[in-house]
């Protein structure tokens, strides 16, 4: 694993490693001279039900509303609503070379967006609070997974235990809650 890691940095973020690989990782990465900051469990979950997915991305939107990508213009927007103790440390290129899907309002404005970031996950799911409820989180989950199916991948995401909102709105798509915990973990020296 020590190849694995640039020890010049300042900081290391793992993402979604499995729960029993923690201690090999801290162990690692404290005779590094690195220590653990940021420890969070998450729920992981899969989507396999294409046509739950298919139904979802092909919702009809409100009027004057439309689908398209994020734009690197918009990494202040994402940054605004990054919920976690650190920053995240590619967002512009993340936004760059990675697919997104928002939903913009007709002021051309994105009021709910998801990104398929580098690890393979879907993830940075957002909707602002105006215009929950409408389905537009499915519509954006529905929509990324099916560019991920048809890659012949499987689309999964990870998220906060504490997060019921989208556990609920996972259990919608008939997402598979996977029984064992992944971590995020952040090391800084």
């Amino acid at each position: 694993m020590l190849g694995l890691l640039d020890c010049k940095q300042d900081r290391i973020i793992f993402e979604g490693i499995a729960k029993v690989s923690m201690d090999i990782v801290t162990e690692t990465c404290v005779k590094n001279g690195f220590q653990p900051t940021v420890v969070e469990m998450r729920q992981l979950f899969s989507l396999h039900d294409k046509r739950k997915l298919e139904r979802a991305a092909n919702a009809v939107l409100p009027e004057g509303f439309r689908k398209g990508p994020l734009l690197p213009r918009h990494v202040s927007l994402l940054t605004s609503h990054w919920t976690h103790d650190f920053p995240h440390p590619r967002l512009s290129k993340t936004l760059k070379y990675c697919s997104s899907a928002a939903i913009y309002n007709p002021a051309n404005q994105p009021v709910a967006w998801g990104v398929h970031k580098e690890m393979g996950d879907i993830g940075m799911g957002y909707c602002e609070p105006a215009y929950r409820r409408n389905g537009f989180a499915s519509i954006i989950m529905g929509t990324l997974a099916m560019e991920i199916t048809n890659k012949k991948e499987i689309p999964y995401f990870y998220f906060k235990l504490t997060n019921t909102v989208f556990e609920k709105g996972a259990e919608k798509l008939r997402g598979k809650k996977h029984k064992d915990l992944v971590v995020w973990m952040m090391f800084e020296k």
